[in-house]
């Protein structure tokens, strides 16, 4: 990843996001997969996520807006081309296999105003990305 010119959803050997997830566990009905390559700080990394003007689809807005959404997994990898490329998660009832365990962390954000809620996302995918 440190090396490639573009980002693309398609793993090593042409493998799907789906077929990857299913490696480690069971996806639940929200998994999403965001990728964003950056060279800026983490909360402009989060605020790409959720305002990607390259997503026609909004995927990534959606599932990040999603209140349903419980459980997020963040990768990063230094790029020569990006900066960091950050691969993120947002699940709502992943299941891990037996081999591959996950550590549960709860960030809990009350945002207090419609207007909050970016910020709030901004500030629970930040804490996830410095993990």
């Amino acid at each position: 990843m440190g090396t490639q010119t573009t980002l693309s959803t398609t793993g090593d050997g042409g493998s799907t996001f789906p077929q990857r997830i299913a490696e480690y566990g069971t996806a639940g009905t929200l998994s999403t997969e965001v990728l964003v390559g950056s060279s800026d700080t983490s909360t402009w990394v989060v605020l790409d996520m959720i305002i990607d003007d390259l997503d026609s689809t909004n995927a990534s807005r959606t599932a990040i807006l999603n209140a349903s959404v419980s459980q997020a997994a963040v990768g990063y990898a230094a790029s020569t081309t990006f900066g960091s490329v950050y691969v993120t998660i947002l699940d709502n009832g992943f299941t891990t296999t037996d081999a591959t365990p996950c550590e549960e962390v709860v960030v809990v954000v009350e945002p207090d105003t419609a207007s909050s809620l970016a910020v709030a996302a901004t500030a629970t995918l930040a804490v996830a990305l410095f993990m």
